[in-house]
């Protein structure tokens, strides 16, 4: 973003608008901002009536103080269920073996490091409860705005580059696009080997 602003504003009109943004940031947290990872919760059988009850004190709350919240909602982790349901988009490692639900530092519950969505089914899954998520709140007096990732990384700790039949194609597709054709790309590679795209695969890790 500020990229973008310095090429159509220029160097002069960036600095204000970087002490508008610092400004900005200095006012709201210092009223007051809490966070917390819902995922560190053990979940009671009582989940959605404790939630449904919540929300509506938070509703109340947000109308008499005018208290805003960021909703910040990360797909790698999953429910136990779609584990079971998704056994196939559940992460890859090189040597073959599947990743699955394991407790980690922010989701005690299990559910981490959720499943590769570049399986078809998953990133349709995570598609459907983001939507979902959107139109509940979409409305709710307490919305401040959405916080879409958290700590962006490449490593995981559980995984770090899938090998699953699904990011195999992502690959060969990107591949693709970037040679256009199999004799590029064993120009490219020196390999003079592959004869169709599905006998590629990633490389090692290592």
């Amino acid at each position: 973003l500020i990229d973008k602003a310095y090429d159509q504003v220029g160097q002069a009109a960036i600095v204000d608008m970087l002490d508008a943004v610092k400004l900005l940031g200095y006012q709201w947290s210092t009223r007051s901002g809490i966070s917390f990872g819902l995922d560190c919760a053990v979940i009671p059988p009582s989940k959605k009536t404790t939630v449904d009850e919540t929300m509506k004190q938070e509703e109340e709350l947000s109308a008499q103080y005018g208290i805003k919240s960021i909703i910040a909602e990360i797909a790698h982790s999953a429910p136990e269920w779609a584990f079971r349901s998704l056994a196939a988009a559940r992460y890859q490692r090189e040597d073959g073996s599947r990743i699955d639900s394991q407790v980690s530092d922010s989701s005690a519950t299990k559910g981490f490091p959720g499943l590769c969505l570049d399986n078809e089914d998953a990133r349709e899954l995570a598609g459907r409860f983001l939507t979902e998520l959107a139109t509940r709140y979409r409305n709710h007096p307490g919305l401040g705005g959405y916080n879409i990732w958290n700590e962006c990384n490449l490593y995981s700790g559980a995984v770090c580059f899938c090998h699953c039949p699904g990011t195999q194609q992502k690959f060969r597709e990107w591949l693709q696009r970037k040679y256009r054709t199999l004799e590029a790309l064993n120009r490219a590679w020196r390999s003079y080997s592959y004869t169709r795209w599905d006998e590629i695969l990633a490389p090692p890790e290592s």
